[in-house]
């Protein structure tokens, strides 16, 4: 899940209790793709991007395999979990 902070950054939370590792993949646009750590909160992953940094797409990676954002753990083919990274309206 994405969401807008009330500083305009973009938290993304995932709910992954058996999770020894959780990663996110961001599509910052210009071909310029990376994968960053997130950190772990009890049973939820949480990454926080600074405000002003493009954010085009994003998909979660749980112990090496890219997740759908509602299934924990499961195998899925990676350019099927990709998110837009557009806010809610």
């Amino acid at each position: 899940m994405m969401r807008l902070d009330a500083h305009g950054g973009r938290i993304f939370t995932l709910h992954a209790p058996s999770a020894t590792l959780a990663e996110l993949t961001v599509d910052f646009g210009g071909g310029m793709v990376r994968t960053l750590a997130m950190h772990r909160e009890g049973e939820v992953w949480r990454l926080r991007l600074h405000p002003g940094l493009p954010c085009l797409r994003y998909r979660f990676r749980v112990d090496g395999r890219s997740v759908l954002e509602d299934r924990d753990g499961s195998d899925a083919d990676p350019e099927s979990c990709w998110r837009s990274a557009r806010p809610a309206a």
